[in-house]
């Protein structure tokens, strides 16, 4: 039960919305055990957001919850195809771009 949470200052059209549902439902099945018949998204442009004092720089969070009790290794491909994805299709920085785990070890769904 992966749940990612996009949230950035840049505009994200459609086409890039589309992009960004499918290379980051690509990028869960980098995670051991998790792919993207269970990956919830939410993914919201033109926040207002600052970083470093400045708002007028393209920025991200990336706020992944996962139900898993995984070391930290096994989420850096993860964590490398979301930034590589972010940079090619909003063209935010790596250095622009905070990605945050949590392992969840409860989550209920349908009411169990």
């Amino acid at each position: 039960m992966p749940m990612i949470d996009l949230s950035t200052n840049v505009t994200v059209s459609g086409m890039a919305r589309m992009e960004l549902t499918r290379g980051l439902g690509e990028a869960i099945s980098l995670v051991p055990g998790k792919d993207e018949s269970r990956l919830m998204l939410r993914i919201s442009g033109n926040n207002d957001m600052f970083f470093k004092g400045r708002d007028d720089i393209p920025m991200a969070y990336v706020r992944t919850d996962i139900y898993a009790q995984l070391p930290d290794e096994e989420y850096q491909a993860f964590g490398d195809a979301v930034m590589r994805l972010l940079g090619r299709v909003l063209a935010i920085p790596a250095g622009n771009i905070y990605l945050t785990v949590r392992q969840i070890p409860c989550w209920i769904t349908r009411g169990e």
